[in-house]
């Protein structure tokens, strides 16, 4: 996994301030030689996803159950 931080960002009125996102992506994006991947960061809540030839782009918000659900349907094997 290739890491790259995420800018901190502003709320309006400059009063609060988010951590900085460690995103990572896929070593196989690298293999398949793809320019465009997903990148993952690990947040308190669950994980954000973001598309990694816009890393100042948009961020998916995604919560830990609904991400454990989508990895487990990922992982099922097909006709369960």
């Amino acid at each position: 996994m290739r890491h790259s931080p995420a800018p901190a960002h502003n709320f309006p009125g400059g009063k609060a301030k988010v951590k900085p996102l460690d995103f990572r992506k896929s070593s196989r994006c690298e293999e398949l030689n793809q320019d465009g991947c997903v990148e993952l960061a690990g947040t308190p809540d669950g994980v954000a996803v973001r598309d990694s030839t816009d890393p100042d782009g948009p961020v998916l918000l995604v919560g830990g159950v609904a991400w454990r659900r989508l990895m487990a349907e990922l992982h099922r094997p097909p006709g369960r």
